[in-house]
């Protein structure tokens, strides 16, 4: 009997010391994957649709029902590369070994190179198809969870995105990028033209697209004042010789040639510092922009990434935004008399501004995601937003206007 005692006694602290560092370090052996499975389908940038494809990633054996998700997409210029990226795989099985569910999308490629006058829209314009199908893969996995039974078991407060420079463009715009507004004139005349930052019905609508942590491998963003939301946290690898995708502010290339200017790593970390981001950055002195064939470089990445989420999602759950409910999130807040308020919002519903006595100034409706309201004819003091789900429920939160 005593024997069996220490047994199980062996056996509970091999499985406690297995949980303690599940997530930060490989504790699977092997990982399973399911290739090809589709989440979509869009017009490529010829018009002609095709579809949208990713593989997944889960440890094996596990049996744990509620995993943090993890998305990354490939490099390539958006002209070039594949889901099964040697860097990306590599990536994925690391942080399946860690517990999680990983996945490498597929997105759309491809420019009109006949347009040689105006290549640099022509790289806006697959910049811009990329963050629609970066969008539709996360959609797909709330729906799955919602709807479909949660296959994966995953945990949809906890979902991690990224990728290597042109997927960690995708990525950057996805996560960082929700208010067409904030965009350079050219930029939204070509997202009213191919749909939305949604992409318009490429794969599993009227589901939300947000993520709690951002995973940035030499990446970077059109325009740091496309920088809107200040609660995913974020970390960033660059080195600061790179010639491909610009560490601050400079042209990204394609072949060679610079084509479109941009903001890099640096400038967006410095952004999100400012606007009080929780956002770790990286530099990688003297080094290119092939970040990850340095073997001991490449583990150091993925040790300070698995520990960056960890501390900041991984324990942190509670600022995940999938709601069964009405969840919104307002801001600015405080905001300057005559500016707009964004409201994000996880299901549609509707809206009422009042003043402190009750007294309705404004009232409208609210989709899912991201929807402004003017503040223009409100003078400076305190009010009170209430918002009304479908089922009566009502989120009241108070406004300041300075």
């Amino acid at each position: 009997m005593k024997i069996k005692q220490n047994a199980f006694s062996l056996l509970l602290i091999f499985s406690l010391s297995i949980q303690a560092q599940r997530y930060k370090t490989e504790v699977f052996s092997s990982v399973d994957v399911s290739s090809g499975i589709n989440y979509g389908s869009a017009p490529a940038w010829s018009t002609f649709p095709i579809s949208l494809a990713m593989d997944i990633y889960e440890p094996n054996g596990d049996t744990e029902t509620s995993r943090p998700l993890m998305i990354l997409a490939h490099g390539g210029s958006f002209t070039a590369g594949s889901r099964t990226d040697a860097y990306i795989v590599a990536i994925c099985e690391s942080f399946a070994k860690r517990g999680y569910v990983t996945v490498s999308i597929s997105y759309r490629l491809g420019i009109n190179f006949a347009n040689v006058s105006a290549l640099d829209q022509e790289l806006q314009k697959a910049t811009i198809r990329a963050i629609q199908d970066f969008n539709a893969s996360i959609r797909y996995f709330y729906k799955s969870a919602r709807t479909d039974g949660n296959p994966y078991a995953i945990d949809t407060n906890r979902i991690i995105v990224g990728g290597y420079s042109a997927g960690s463009i995708s990525a950057i715009h996805s996560q960082l990028f929700k208010i067409p507004a904030s965009s350079p004139a050219f930029i939204q005349q070509s997202l009213s033209s191919l749909g939305g930052l949604e992409g318009g019905n490429n794969g599993s609508p009227s589901y939300p697209s947000r993520s709690v942590g951002l995973w940035n491998m030499a990446g970077a963003i059109l325009d740091t004042s496309m920088v809107n939301l200040p609660d995913v946290p974020t970390i960033g690898f660059h080195g600061d010789a790179d010639d491909v995708v610009p560490f601050g502010i400079g042209f990204a290339s394609f072949n060679g040639t610079p084509i479109v200017e941009m903001h890099g790593s640096s400038i967006v970390d410095a952004k999100l510092q400012r606007i009080g981001a929780t956002s770790a950055f990286h530099s990688y002195p003297g080094a290119g922009h092939d970040l990850l064939s340095n073997l001991v470089q490449a583990d150091s990445i993925l040790t300070k990434a698995a520990r960056f989420f960890y501390q900041n999602v991984i324990q942190n759950a509670s600022i995940g935004v999938d709601e069964n409910f009405v969840s919104s999130k307002v801001f600015p807040n405080p905001l300057k008399a005559g500016s707009k308020l964004t409201v994000e919002s996880t299901l549609p519903s509707e809206y009422e501004l009042t003043d402190m006595n009750g007294r309705i100034l404004k009232s409208g409706k609210l989709t899912i995601g991201y929807s402004q309201i003017d503040t223009e004819q409100l003078k400076s003091g305190t009010y009170i937003l209430r918002i009304l789900g479908g089922s009566k429920q009502i989120q009241n939160q108070k406004i300041v206007i300075q």
